[in-house]
């Protein structure tokens, strides 16, 4: 997994495959294939939870940001959540249910999708990649919604929200 993990998860790794290649001394060699999959934190997970139950309340990022800041609620590093971290909890798919409802925005907005629209059941999150430009020594930059590549994560039940209205433009007002 490449990236910042999000808030109220951890990377988790795990054998994938199990490979037999001759190498060049024509002797058999076992490797491993390692993957990754996202193992919530519960802690954190009250955490976001809690996020998201404050901003329908509130319906401000920056009344959210003074709300944690007022009751000390930190993230995983130390520091207050700031309006951009907020923004990025709100509008992380990681968070949302793999149902038909999301399906159907991400095809109405041209994502790549590398999940079948019969796996969209509910029964598991979403996975976005490539929702960021990272070049060395310069800031993170969002991309565009139609260069994100989305699929089901299959790896752990669960989800935390629906798709949720931010007032960003990445996020279909419902």
């Amino acid at each position: 997994m490449v990236g910042t993990t999000p808030t109220g998860y951890e990377s988790e790794g795990y054998e994938l495959l199990h490979i037999k290649e001759i190498n060049d001394e024509n002797e058999v060699e076992k490797k491993v294939k390692k993957a990754f999959k996202l193992k919530q934190i519960p802690e954190e997970v009250i955490i976001v939870k809690l996020i998201y139950q404050k901003f329908l309340e509130f319906k401000s990022q920056t009344a959210l940001e003074t709300f944690l800041i007022n009751k000390n609620i930190k993230t995983k590093n130390g520091k207050y959540f700031s309006r951009f971290a907020i923004k990025g909890i709100l509008e992380n798919p990681v968070y949302a249910k793999n149902d038909e409802e999301m399906y159907d925005y991400f095809i109405q907005n041209d994502v790549d999708l590398y999940s079948k629209k019969e796996e969209f059941d509910g029964q598991f999150g979403i996975m976005a990649y490539n929702k960021t430009k990272q070049v060395k020594h310069k800031a993170t930059k969002k991309t565009n919604l139609q260069d994100w590549i989305v699929s089901v994560r299959k790896a752990q039940r669960g989800y935390l929200r629906k798709r949720l209205d931010t007032g960003s433009k990445s996020i279909k007002k419902q």
